[in-house]
């Protein structure tokens, strides 16, 4: 008897440390993830403006104002894209043209009442990803995000993170959208797919 009430109680023990841990895991791990996400964004704002200074198109972008409006996309996380935005708006200019920088929703970005000249998309999974994809290819426009797997959906532009942090195209992307970088920029942007050499 003595035995079996020592083992049960060992069990019960057993079992709340494991569910203890649990606990203290996961906010563990939503940390280390939006730690993650927060790098990459940061890479990804000092990688951003080199994306469009490289679009051989984008004095044809500009407002009628002769900006260039910057869509910061999001689905629920209004206060990281004004970082984000802020961050970016203090760049100023890219290539003489100065920057408007306007926050949206995702679904909200699909039907805008004016067209950017690029979109940068501030969190990551975002539900309305493969709409905005498609609205970069049809309007010709650079689609940028730096999260990881959002270059395999098909945004123009992204990071690679190695040994260094490089920009990455969308190479299929780019040639359906007609969108024409500089070849010193494509030289040194990693190609996705990846061409494999003979």
């Amino acid at each position: 008897m003595r035995k079996t009430a020592l083992f049960k109680t060992s069990s019960r023990l057993s079992i709340c440390g494991m569910l203890l841990l649990c606990f203290v895991q996961a906010p563990l791990a939503a940390q280390d993830q939006n730690a993650h996400s927060e790098r990459l964004l940061g890479a990804g704002l000092d990688l951003f403006p080199s994306f469009l200074a490289a679009d051989q198109q984008l004095t044809d972008k500009l407002d009628k104002d002769g900006h260039l409006l910057l869509y910061i996309v999001h689905h629920n996380n209004q206060r990281g894209a004004q970082i984000i935005a802020a961050q970016l708006q203090d760049i100023k200019q890219i290539r003489g043209a100065p920057l408007r920088v306007v926050i949206m929703r995702d679904y909200d970005a699909l039907f805008p009442k004016e067209q950017p000249a690029a979109i940068f998309i501030a969190q990551p999974r975002l539900p309305h990803l493969d709409a905005l994809v498609l609205y970069g290819k049809e309007k010709g426009i650079i689609t940028f995000s730096p999260f990881a797997g959002d270059i395999t959906q098909g945004v123009s532009g992204s990071i690679t993170v190695t040994a260094r942090i490089l920009p990455q195209v969308n190479t299929t992307t780019l040639a359906e959208s007609g969108l024409r970088l500089k070849p010193f920029f494509l030289r040194i942007a990693s190609p996705y797919p990846e061409v494999e050499t003979p």
